[in-house]
């Protein structure tokens, strides 16, 4: 996770923002979401703890086919199994501003339910949403809790939050200034934000779960490659896998750098990769969610002199890939 980054054009996005252009959340029917098929749930920069991709929610185990460790944690989207819900945080276009959606798995119908947000999770027929950097005033940091017609409310204070049982863990910085980001430190508290209690300073990283340790972790952007290191412990887990990046349904597996996207199968004792996604576009985030994969990638426009961003959808197989939106890249 960065604590610092340089946001260009915020004035055209923030104007958007407040001028009402990005469009509005529709009024929809509010689903009631089944019962949690874990107890572990994560909320920070990262995924989905049940995918569906046979028609049934699929429990996330702590560990992959291979007997990796799996690190619950969140991302761009989440599923309920009828809807997948995403963020797209740095896109402009002439109707939307970092918007947040929902999309309708059989139909494909999207719906705009909120903006501003860096990454999300369902959680007790929720999405706690955590806020995009370049959209945060300075001040007090929160986590919103957002009903899935788009009402929000601001939750608890801090940045990432990940749950085992009925304690939160919270990961919480004093305050913003400018870019920069000052204190650090993790806190617990139960399930309505109360008794909160400090754990842990000085923890750069995103937060994840598996069984019952905690964990934070930092991903390379360049290259995929993760660090991972038990809280408590402070030693390393060395042969993990990011839950937003593995379907426990189909046993998937999928990795991502700026060049490509591939998904692999475990078989013979290896894993065996195919590239999915391959294109002139740079991969900036890639997860799994709802037995597909989502896929956002930028480029550079030399004759226009600014950058954009394409997000696409497709199978875990790479086929039947849609382009879901397009627009300029601001922050």
């Amino acid at each position: 996770m960065r604590l610092k980054k340089r946001i260009l054009g915020m004035g055209l996005a923030m104007s958007l923002m407040l001028s009402g252009l990005y469009a509005a959340p529709e009024k929809v029917r509010a689903e009631v979401e089944n019962e949690n098929t874990q107890k572990v749930e994560s909320i920070s920069r990262g995924t989905v703890i049940a995918a569906k991709s046979s028609g049934k929610k699929v429990k996330m185990p702590e560990k992959a086919v291979d007997g990796s460790r799996i690190i619950v944690t969140s991302s761009i989207a989440d599923s309920d199994g009828e809807y997948i819900y995403y963020t797209i945080p740095n896109l402009v276009t002439k109707n939307e501003a970092f918007p947040m959606l929902k999309r309708n798995i059989k139909t494909g119908k999207k719906t705009v339910i909120g903006n501003g947000f860096d990454s999300i999770k369902l959680y007790k027929g929720y999405l706690f949403c955590t806020p995009y950097i370049g959209a945060m005033p300075e001040g007090d940091i929160y986590i919103y809790k957002v009903s899935k017609n788009g009402k929000k409310e601001k939750f608890v204070k801090g940045f990432e939050m990940v749950t085992i049982g009925d304690t939160i863990y919270c990961s919480s910085y004093k305050s913003k200034k400018g870019m920069e980001f000052e204190g650090s430190g993790i806190y617990k508290m139960d399930l309505k934000g109360k008794n909160k209690k400090f754990v842990k300073k000085d923890v750069f990283g995103t937060l994840g779960v598996s069984g019952k340790n905690i964990y934070y972790y930092n991903r390379a952007y360049d290259t995929g490659k993760v660090e991972c290191f038990n809280l408590n412990t402070g030693k390393p887990e060395n042969n993990v896998i990011l839950s937003y990046l593995y379907d426990p349904a189909s046993k998937t597996k999928v990795t991502y750098n700026t060049k490509e996207v591939k998904a692999g199968k475990y078989e013979n004792g290896k894993w065996k990769y195919k590239t999915v996604f391959k294109g002139n576009e740079n991969v900036e985030d890639a997860c799994v969610c709802g037995g597909k994969i989502l896929i956002k990638a930028n480029y550079y426009d030399e004759a226009k002199g600014r950058g954009f961003i394409k997000f696409y959808i497709m199978d875990l197989n790479g086929k039947n890939k849609k382009l879901l939106h397009e627009g300029e890249a601001v922050g």
